[in-house]
């Protein structure tokens, strides 16, 4: 597994060589706006407020390429990090235009507090992408 990481930026060619559509590196930047842009609509719909603050830009993820041994697909796939260099989100955008991202929120869910909002993820295809908040009970 591919431990080095870059920024989009330095993939851009790498990108632009694979011959996916889905991996040019235009287009990978656009998914991801969007992924950015779903998961923060999605805080903002159920009254967590700083969504755009618990949501990091694409660009601040680190990326790298990997490419599966058994049927050669790739995938870009980006790590976002905390201030300790602990993860904090993931996303995934596949060659065959399939998508997954996950985000750590760690906070009461503002309307019900008998639920703690543990993170947000997101996954689709193409246009397709859908998401919702990972909750959990909170102890009583």
């Amino acid at each position: 597994m591919d431990t080095i990481r870059f920024s989009i930026d330095c993939l851009q060619d790498e990108l632009d060589e694979m011959g996916s559509p889905h991996l040019q590196s235009a287009a990978c930047k656009a998914k991801l706006a969007l992924l950015v842009d779903k998961l923060q609509s999605e805080l903002t719909l159920v009254g967590i407020a700083q969504a755009d603050e618990i949501i990091p830009s694409y660009v601040e993820a680190k990326y790298c390429l990997k490419v599966d041994p058994f049927d050669n697909s790739r995938t870009l796939s980006g790590v976002w990090r905390d201030k300790h260099d602990n993860q904090k989100g993931e996303v995934q955008i596949r060659d065959n235009g399939s998508v997954f991202v996950e985000v750590d929120v760690i906070q009461v869910h503002p309307k019900k507090p008998q639920w703690f909002v543990e993170g947000v993820t997101a996954w689709g295809n193409g246009d397709d992408i859908k998401s919702e908040l990972k909750l959990i009970p909170m102890v009583q």
